[in-house]
């Protein structure tokens, strides 16, 4: 939508919008130009470790119903975690 795009430009910041519902993996490595997580990111998503070295924000309820998660990294770089 407009408004993501807009978001991203004023920001200045590469931001992964959402993990896809259902897709089957344990794991996922956030790519090392993200430095957002958008809210709802990973949404009840089956993973059980996401790491990530560059993460700057973290959006609103961005790992909420994954009842299968047991390991986040994200690195020293966290400056503001919304409502997760």
């Amino acid at each position: 939508s407009i408004s993501k795009f807009l978001h991203k430009v004023l920001t200045n910041m590469k931001i992964i919008y959402e993990y896809p519902r259902g897709k089957k993996g344990e794991k996922f490595e956030i790519p090392q130009s993200v430095d957002y997580i958008y809210d709802f990111c990973f949404y009840g998503s089956f993973l059980r470790e996401i790491t990530g070295q560059n993460i700057k924000i973290v959006g609103e309820s961005a790992f909420n119903w994954c009842y299968y998660l047991e390991r986040i990294e994200l690195g020293n770089q966290i400056e503001e975690i919304k409502n997760c």
